[in-house]
């Protein structure tokens, strides 16, 4: 599978998937914006942006820096 098999879909149902399914926890608020923030003991943080789809290059690269394969995240998303 490649970049073209990743869906196109909203933040809050990719962090959704990242919390459940792989063990990310949403960061706390840091001050104002349009975006969200999803931590997990060593990993780099995960911002995605709130308005509008998440694009699928940059769901590629999000799931990269996550370590986790497409593979993984199109077979546990729903």
């Amino acid at each position: 599978m490649g970049q073209a098999d990743l869906p196109v879909c909203r933040a809050d149902a990719i962090a959704k998937t990242l919390r459940k399914q792989f063990g990310w926890a949403s960061a706390p608020k840091r001050g104002k914006g349009s975006h969200m923030v999803l931590t997990k003991d060593g990993y780099r943080p995960i911002t995605l942006p709130t308005n509008g789809d998440v694009k699928r290059a940059l769901l590629a690269g999000t799931l990269r820096d996550a370590g986790i394969s497409i593979d993984e995240f199109v077979r546990v998303h729903k």
